[in-house]
């Protein structure tokens, strides 16, 4: 099958002021056999439902779009599982609302997989943007199984770059909905014990980090690592000792990461796992704490250029 049908399923919440960026990105692939699943997990009778089914009403021609309403909020993971139930593609591509697909993202991915039976998903290499101008790209570009990688945070594919085969996000479940944050590393922490993945070594998607107003609160954040690492406790069990204790190492320098981003220093140091831990964790990490850095770069200077 050279043009199998792709659902393209965009779960929205909080933000229909990037929706139909979005929307447009779906609809402008090169790739023509998609069909567009807009989850709203947005409460109802609120400002961000009504403003929701007013961009969407505006494609209710299109014969591919297909709109579904939660009845009330769940969550990011609950609401891609709704697209997934929905959907009758043969591969699944999951976008968030305030990224774009660039044009030919599902197609060069579609014959990727088409070309690599081996893979059961592949994903692809990320532009970072903010203001409208890009401040940094992904690096990370490992295919076969990259479990390990997953589990020390080192990898940069993430949710919108994903396209799966159908298959195995059944075989899955899909999301985990329990989880509010990490959704995409937990998916794929269970991925691995089903399939391997492929990068496609092109640069076909845009994350747009403007708004960060889905952000968790720091106990949020925190209540999320531990139930991540209780979830995957026999996992991480099963590796060597070195390699276990470098799991634990990591996502404690991650928590106290965040709580310095969100709460400050004296606070975050409360959170602490060690001078040795946090310089182990900026080795490691050390592009996506590049990518903080640039991120922040980029709002300073257009904070203060005006």
């Amino acid at each position: 099958m050279s043009n199998p049908l792709v659902s393209i399923i965009i779960p929205t919440y909080g933000r229909p002021n990037y929706l139909e960026r979005a929307i447009k990105s779906a609809l402008n692939q090169s790739y023509a056999n998609v069909e567009i699943i807009i989850v709203d997990d947005n409460q109802p009778y609120t400002d961000e439902r009504s403003q929701t089914e007013e961009i969407v009403k505006s494609y209710s021609h299109l014969t591919n779009l297909t709109y579904i309403q939660h009845i009330q909020n769940l969550n990011g993971s609950a609401a891609r599982n709704t697209g997934f139930a929905a959907c009758r593609g043969i591969y699944i591509s999951f976008l968030d609302d305030d990224d774009e697909l660039l044009p030919d993202k599902i197609k060069s991915q579609v014959d990727y997989l088409n070309k690599f039976e081996q893979f059961d998903a592949c994903y692809c290499l990320t532009l970072y943007s903010y203001n409208k101008k890009i401040y940094n790209k992904s690096t990370y570009c490992r295919s076969g199984n990259f479990q390990h990688d997953v589990f020390l945070l080192k990898h940069q594919c993430n949710t919108s770059s994903f396209l799966f085969r159908k298959a195995v996000l059944e075989k899955l479940g899909g999301f985990n909905e329990e989880f509010t944050r990490h959704q995409d590393v937990e998916l794929l922490i269970r991925f691995f014990s089903y399939g391997s993945m492929g990068c496609v070594s092109q640069y076909l998607l845009l994350r747009n980090v403007d708004d960060r107003s889905n952000m968790p609160s720091f106990d949020k954040y925190l209540q999320v690592k531990n139930d991540f690492l209780t979830t995957f406790e026999r996992e991480i069990q099963d590796c060597e000792p070195k390699s276990k204790a470098t799991i634990h190492s990591t996502h404690q320098a991650d928590i106290f990461f965040y709580a310095l981003r969100k709460k400050g220093v004296f606070f975050a140091l409360k959170h602490s796992p060690g001078f040795i831990s946090i310089l182990k964790y900026m080795f490691t990490s050390r592009k996506k704490i590049t990518m903080f850095i640039k991120r922040k770069l980029a709002l300073f200077k257009d904070r203060y250029s005006k």
